[in-house]
């Protein structure tokens, strides 16, 4: 793995996990934009499962952006496949 590597995968550990900074947003911005190919939503999708799995909440009680991104990825998911 190369450092690039590691730091797109530990910033996105972070998005997922807590909020980024301005200044990690903008320098996660930029190497994503340089590796187009990550998956910028693989980490929220597993702390998503993991936190659903944990705790058995529904949607409904779960942060209100978290639920919007979500929909969000199920959207382009659907239409990707199309």
């Amino acid at each position: 793995m190369t450092a690039t590597s590691e730091r797109i995968e530990l910033l996105l550990v972070e998005e997922a996990t807590e909020r980024l900074s301005p200044e990690k947003v903008a320098e996660l911005e930029m190497l994503l934009i340089e590796n187009k190919s990550v998956d910028r939503y693989a980490f929220e999708r597993v702390a998503t499962t993991v936190f659903l799995a944990a705790t058995m909440v529904s949607p409904s009680v779960m942060p209100s952006e978290l639920y919007a991104r979500l929909i969000d990825d199920g959207e382009r998911s659907l239409e990707s496949a199309d």
